[in-house]
């Protein structure tokens, strides 16, 4: 599952993450990003006029009125690319701790039997104490924290990128690949192109379509 997590936004080394600086919103979006209720995403860029034959609109009809079951949380918990820690829905903790550059998959460090407890509560994943003598950096950054959830990240298919964002603030966003020249991960900004996205019940639900047919006169 987490191998497969293909850093699902995690692109989040993909991701400018800025939260102490009350100036990051104008930068990131003078600099082509999307301001995402606190993340900063990489931008896809894609033509304002519908075109059903490409990958967007063919995302969109793939996803509308679907209810897509949350595998996680994600929450910052630094200012570093990988400082991220994922919560999965079963339990367990997991911090990010870069790539694989043979199969170009995140590498994650699996610290759930370093903390007394892991719990999910008011939109925050709540940290206990350690439950070793001897701490690393990493454990004695996290115990006895409360860090506040950035969003949900649900998988709705098979590929490496078949990941949908949905920020706590609003908003959807489907990770859509890597940049090359940055190495950041970049986003197709959906939001605009359903009627509804929410979260209920441990599931993103996506509401209809905003968009025509993508096949005129059926």
């Amino acid at each position: 599952m987490l191998k497969k997590l293909a850093y699902t936004l995690l692109a989040i080394g993909a991701i400018s993450l800025v939260y102490a600086d009350s100036n990051a919103k104008e930068y990131c979006q003078q600099h082509g990003g999307i301001w995402a209720d606190g993340v900063c995403l990489s931008q896809t860029y894609t033509s304002s006029q519908p075109n059903y034959h490409n990958s967007d609109s063919n995302i969109v009809y793939a996803l509308k009125s679907r209810e897509i079951k949350i595998q996680g949380y994600f929450a910052n918990f630094g200012q570093g690319a990988y400082d991220w820690i994922y919560r999965p829905v079963g339990g367990g903790l997991y911090k990010l701790n870069g790539l694989d550059p043979d199969t170009g998959y995140f590498q994650w460090t699996d610290l759930t039997k370093k903390f007394v407890s892991v719990s999910v509560k008011q939109g925050k994943i709540v940290i206990g104490d350690s439950n070793e003598n001897q701490n690393s950096n990493i454990v004695n950054t996290l115990k006895n924290r409360e860090i506040k959830i950035q969003g949900y990240f649900a998988n709705f298919g098979q590929g490496a990128y078949d990941w949908i964002y949905r920020p706590v603030g609003g908003g959807l966003y489907k990770l859509n690949g890597l940049d090359p020249d940055t190495g950041y991960f970049q986003w197709t900004d959906l939001t605009k192109k359903f009627v509804s996205v929410s979260v209920k019940q441990g599931k993103i639900a996506i509401g209809n379509s905003t968009l025509g047919s993508p096949f005129p006169g059926l």
